[in-house]
C-alpha cells in the first residue's frame, strides 16, 4: 500500500455520496408527488360527490351501508364518516378515483337501492361476514 493510496479513495467516496444525495432527493419528490396525487383524488372525489342530487348522494351512503363500509346515517352529507367508507370501498375493490362517475354506478351496481328515501328511513348497516360476496366492479370507460 502506498501513501498515495488514501488520497485516490476520496472521489470515489465523494462520487458514492453524490450519488446517495441525488437517490434521497429523488424519492422525496417521488413521496411528494404522490401525496399531492392523494389529496387531489379525495379533492376530487369530495367534489364529484357533493355535485351530485341529494338523492343519489344518499344512495351512495346507503349502498356504502348496505356493503358494510359505512355505519353513520345516510343523510347525503360529505363528512368523515363518508370519506372514510369511500376510501375503505377503494381498499376493498382495489378502485381508483380516476373517474368518480363510474366509480359511484360501480357502488350503487353491487347492491340494490331505492329510488327515493323519506326522511325517518333506517338503513340496517350489514356485517361484513354477512356482506355481499365481493364482486370486482368494472367500470364502463368511453372508448
Amino acid at each position: 500500500m502506498t501513501p498515495n493510496q488514501p488520497a485516490e479513495i476520496w472521489p470515489l467516496v465523494l462520487f458514492a455520496a453524490l450519488v446517495l444525495f441525488l437517490i434521497v432527493a429523488m424519492l422525496q419528490i417521488n413521496l411528494s408527488e404522490k401525496q399531492d396525487e392523494l389529496q387531489n383524488s379525495k379533492y376530487l372525489l369530495e367534489s364529484s360527490f357533493k355535485r351530485q342530487t341529494l338523492n343519489e348522494r344518499k344512495q351512495l351512503q346507503y349502498a356504502l351501508k348496505k356493503l358494510g363500509i359505512y355505519d353513520s346515517k345516510v343523510d347525503g352529507v360529505w363528512g368523515p364518516k363518508t370519506a372514510k367508507a369511500f376510501e375503505n370501498f377503494e381498499l376493498w375493490q382495489e378502485a381508483g378515483v380516476a373517474n368518480p362517475e363510474a366509480l359511484f354506478a360501480g357502488i350503487k351496481g353491487l347492491v340494490t337501492v331505492p329510488d327515493t328515501f323519506s326522511t325517518s328511513k333506517s338503513v340496517p348497516v350489514a356485517k361484513r361476514q354477512d356482506a355481499a360476496p365481493r364482486q370486482k366492479y368494472q367500470p364502463d370507460y368511453p372508448t
